[in-house]
């Protein structure tokens, strides 16, 4: 009874570490005002503490809905990250709905997509800051309800 019961064990465990999956260094939304994303808020997501050096992946998270009133939506992502000089800007392009007139992301009547930024290095013990804002030429955009970051390890 005792090995079934260690064999039963040792098998959860092999498991358990094969479903393990990392957490992401951030992965957090912000809402915006009901009336609308004002071009004038900056969306600022603070990083936790790199855990280990690596290649990362970035993602901008939007949540949407019908009352999006454009195909596309245009954002500046810019990184500033402790011991560096500089700051990173991307500009991101984000499919919202397709050319059929359907929406991109997946949901109901809240739409959820991902949009990819960049990969980057990231040396172990590094803080950041990622700020998201539309530069769409409409000052108010309808229909986008929530803005969010997502910064995962790439499998090295």
């Amino acid at each position: 009874m005792n090995l079934s019961r260690l064999g039963l064990f040792l098998t959860t465990l092999l498991l358990l570490a094969a479903c393990h999956q990392q957490r992401p260094l951030c992965y957090e939304y912000h809402h915006t005002l009901v009336e609308g994303w004002d071009q004038g808020r900056v969306q600022t997501f603070q990083t936790d503490t790199v855990g280990a050096s690596g290649n990362y992946t970035f993602e901008v998270c939007l949540r949407t809905t019908f009352r999006y009133p454009f195909q596309t939506l245009w954002l500046l992502v810019e990184q500033h990250w402790q011991d560096e000089v500089r700051t990173t800007r991307d500009t991101v392009v984000c499919e919202i709905i397709d050319s059929k007139g359907n929406p991109t992301g997946k949901g109901v009547s809240f739409f959820q997509s991902e949009h990819f930024v960049t990969n980057r290095l990231l040396r172990k013990g590094q803080t950041g800051t990622i700020t998201v804002r539309h530069i769409m030429r409409r000052d108010m955009l309808p229909g986008i309800s929530e803005v969010g970051i997502r910064i995962r390890k790439n499998d090295d």
